[in-house]
């Protein structure tokens, strides 16, 4: 083969490298002197290889080895990338087109680049969601000792050991109807506990005044006696005798107690 031949070849084969390199390396073109310098290299290696006087099987193995190194390095590129690794923070957008990958925010900073607002040193000491800090520690109080008092029993005669309306309806309750569980009787002039208060200078004021005040907010009921089935208030002393003469007091204790009542029966009257 002629010298002249040869060279036509290498400058075909040549062609085809740097359309490679080109073609696999386009997304470096916009780093202007590394791509300047890679092109400048190509052509001296052009240059060496043209000049000299090489063999055809030297020259192809040459050629083939500048091929392959080529390809490895793609190769390499992309399976670092497929790995997660930080090789030239590329990725794909279209075709072969490559773009640099946007680099991730540090925790402080927004996605835009600018800094979040710093947290405040208070946060930690703002209550729950959904807590409630309560301004009335006796109030408190006489809640959770209401919730003890309506486990006790599904009928809860609110009292005072004093009040004529009071004992009529516990005499009603306790001595006509045999209950079973038998109704609960609160005296509150006899809880005579005194409550927490908010401030030191407040007046002191008894268990049995805070839970009275606190039934009238939920019963909407102020007065004793107070007679709860199932935490719903049925009235006072009026509304228990006019239902007991009526005949219909032992359908609304069962109804309301439900299961919780075991038994409930009406004794027999009293003569006058």
């Amino acid at each position: 083969m002629s010298t002249s031949r040869r060279r036509t070849q290498a400058v075909v084969l040549f062609a085809v490298l740097v359309l490679c390199y080109i073609l696999f390396f386009s997304s470096e073109a916009d780093k202007g002197s590394d791509f300047r310098g890679k092109t400048e290299a190509a052509l001296k290696r052009k240059h060496s290889i043209l000049a000299e006087d090489l063999s055809d099987e030297d020259y192809t193995a040459q050629t083939n080895s500048k091929l392959q190194e080529i390809l490895a390095e793609k190769d390499g590129r992309k399976a670092a990338v497929d790995d997660g690794e930080e090789v030239e923070d590329v990725i794909p957008v279209a075709g072969r087109k490559t773009m640099p990958k946007p680099k991730q925010s540090p925790s402080h900073e927004s996605p835009g680049g600018k800094p979040r607002y710093p947290k405040s040193d208070d946060a930690d000491d703002e209550p729950a969601k959904g807590e409630k800090k309560s301004a009335d520690p006796g109030e408190d109080f006489a809640r959770e000792e209401l919730q003890q008092i309506l486990k006790r029993s599904p009928i809860i005669i609110f009292s005072k050991s004093y009040c004529p309306y009071s004992k009529r309806a516990k005499r009603l309750l306790l001595h006509q109807y045999d209950i079973q569980p038998a109704p609960y009787v609160v005296e509150l002039d006899q809880m005579t506990k005194i409550v927490p208060k908010a401030d030191e200078d407040d007046d002191d004021v008894q268990l049995g005044r805070k839970l009275q005040d606190l039934l009238k907010s939920l019963t909407h009921r102020g007065t004793v006696p107070n007679i709860l089935i199932n935490t719903k208030s049925i009235g006072g002393s009026d509304e228990v005798v006019d239902m007991d003469s009526k005949g219909t007091l032992l359908e609304k204790i069962l109804e309301m107690g439900g299961k919780r009542i075991v038994s409930a029966t009406r004794l027999a009257k009293e003569k006058d």
